[in-house]
């Protein structure tokens, strides 16, 4: 995708957010259930481990949402924990990055 850089971080946000979305709706539908899992006698186990992986993926949709609220602020390029720049490099690969090195070494 051609254009300004804020407009191709916004499309891979939005893109990588439709994507968790998707994935979460299915998750949530029991699409990843299957007739043997419930005879199982770990089926516990791995209602546990679906719970974890749901609510993994609402804390990626919450970064997501963040990343685009920035984007949209026009402070994407800043690190929330101290305001360092991040090279644009970084946001093409990543627009959803949140914090440099040193401040997630910090969390």
């Amino acid at each position: 995708m051609t254009g300004k850089p804020e407009e191709r971080w916004l499309h891979a946000i939005n893109k990588r957010g439709m994507e968790l979305a998707g994935r979460l709706a299915a998750l949530k539908a029991g699409k990843d259930i299957r007739l043997e899992d419930m005879m199982d006698l770990n089926y516990q186990d791995k209602l546990i481990e679906r719970r974890a992986k749901e609510e993994k993926l609402r804390e990626l949709l919450g970064v997501i949402n963040e990343a685009r609220e920035r984007c949209q602020s026009g402070v994407l390029d800043r690190c929330t924990g101290c305001s360092t720049h991040f090279p644009p490099s970084l946001l093409d690969e990543t627009p959803w990055v949140l914090n440099c090195g040193n401040c997630s070494l910090k969390d």
